[in-house]
């Protein structure tokens, strides 16, 4: 039991004594080998150096020199650029009716607010590409999906069952019909 007690002793005053220090060392030594390292650490401080005197003045300059400066373009101006250059392009393609490919959206400039973002929300076929409102873009799939019925029937319906079923249930059993 002593050897336990003295064992806890000597860890009780190891962890007291800090770093650096011995426990064979008396608490006499100690205030004198500590006060010395104290003295020289608490000298006066200095005033920085010729080179941070520069650099410090170099910043205040380039503080004082920063104007505010103008509000540049918003993500939401570029949007509504780029909408509106697209728009004059699908315009200036289907004066020319000829063209291939030619994307038209029928504008109803009377229905259009001046307070929105853009003229409209399109939406892009991506069986065929062609730009479509809303009320349009249902008919228009329904169509080019029949019209990829001629080419590859099971396709077709698969793709009938994915786009105009909204519950996976519905869609697995479709699916699963169909590979039977």
């Amino acid at each position: 039991m002593k050897k336990f007690f003295q064992e806890i002793k000597a860890d009780i005053k190891f962890k007291s004594a800090g770093p650096g220090q011995k426990l064979t060392d008396s608490a006499g030594e100690k205030t004198s080998k500590g006060k010395s390292p104290q003295l020289a650490l608490r000298q006066p401080r200095q005033g920085p150096t010729d080179e941070a005197q520069m650099a410090a003045a170099a910043a205040l300059a380039r503080l004082e020199q920063k104007q505010p400066r103008a509000r540049g373009p918003t993500s939401q101006d570029s949007i509504r650029n780029q909408v509106r250059k697209e728009l004059q392009a699908e315009a200036t393609s289907s004066n020319n009716p000829g063209a291939p490919g030619t994307n038209s959206v029928p504008e109803t400039k009377d229905e259009i607010s001046p307070h929105l973002a853009v003229p409209g929300v399109f939406f892009i076929c991506p069986l065929t590409g062609v730009t479509l409102r809303r009320d349009q873009r249902d008919a228009h799939i329904k169509q080019a999906i029949l019209s990829h019925f001629s080419t590859d029937p099971v396709a077709a319906s698969i793709m009938k069952i994915h786009t105009f079923n909204r519950d996976r249930d519905r869609v697995k059993l479709g699916v699963d019909t169909i590979a039977k």
